[in-house]
């Protein structure tokens, strides 16, 4: 039986060969002699999501100098690599004659990256102030989105403004009077991107127009009878907003097909006009 000769394991710094991503290592490369056979433990990190890892095995028997490689007879964690502690075992004498002098092995790892399909997604989307919306879109390694949020007073129109002292743009023939009712008024629509975090993770991010505007009810009489003329509504301009809105959340994929959207959305940078938005969709 040929026996491996008593020498020196150096072992050199692990390359991996990433034609597009250098953050995947190969550490704690410790080769164990068992007989005619080397065992190579190996370390792996930084390998994202969507790729794997095809290990191979060279072997030099001058210092680094030249490699044999790569090594046929080896078993163990050599594909379908993503991370933690592996090994490889070498059977030595099926790809050698002998083993000696100073022996470096170079562990190196080839990333094969999986497909990451594009879909388009349509989901109910909604906050409190606004609970009917729709967000339309496409999910991938970056996608995109439109989105639409409202609330039932959508349509309701303001005729004047007012403040705490009362109407300021009043242009009727006769008087008004305030009652107890008011409205709240609000609306946005919104684009943005969206961004593979993992195979069931997205992080999305947008920007568009929103109103959130406080509607107060009057009752409009005539002089001199004091009969009722109609109602309309006049802004609160104290407590009305509109502008910039940004938005921003989390989309989760559940078995592929179903969705569920968590986020926030500000209007005008104002603190106070902070929502959680949420949703429930599909994916096609």
């Amino acid at each position: 039986m040929k026996k491996i000769k008593c020498f020196t394991f150096i072992f050199a710094c692990c390359l991996l060969q990433a034609a597009n991503c250098f953050s995947q290592k190969v550490t704690n490369v410790n080769p164990v002699n068992e007989g005619n056979k080397i065992i190579v433990y190996y370390s792996i990190s930084g390998v994202r999501y969507f790729q794997t890892l095809k290990v191979s095995l060279y072997v030099s028997m001058d210092g680094g100098k030249t490699y044999q490689g790569p090594l046929k007879a080896i078993s163990g964690n050599v594909d379908n690599i993503t991370k933690g502690a592996q090994k490889i075992v070498w059977d030595v004498f099926k790809d050698v004659a002998k083993l000696e002098g100073n022996v470096v092995f170079d562990v190196r790892a080839e990333v094969i990256e999986k497909e990451r399909k594009k879909s388009l997604f349509l989901s109910y989307f909604g906050s409190y102030y606004s609970p009917v919306g729709l967000q339309f879109g496409q999910l991938g390694k970056t996608g995109w989105y439109v989105s639409a949020r409202a609330n039932p007073n959508i349509l309701k129109k303001a005729n004047y403004n007012c403040n705490n002292k009362g109407i300021i743009d009043y242009t009727g023939k006769g008087y008004y009077v305030f009652d107890d009712k008011e409205e709240q008024k609000c609306y946005s629509v919104t684009a943005g991107l969206n961004f593979q975090m993992g195979w069931n993770f997205f992080w999305y991010l947008g920007a568009g127009y929103g109103t959130n505007q406080l509607l107060w009810h009057i009752n409009e009489y005539t002089y001199p009878d004091d009969e009722r003329a109609g109602d309309v509504y006049a802004r609160y301009t104290d407590y009305s907003y509109s502008g910039l809105e940004i938005e921003t959340g989390f989309i989760i994929m559940l078995k592929k097909k179903f969705l569920i959207t968590v986020g926030v959305a500000n209007l005008n940078t104002n603190i106070d006009l902070t929502e959680f938005t949420f949703g429930l969709g599909y994916n096609f």
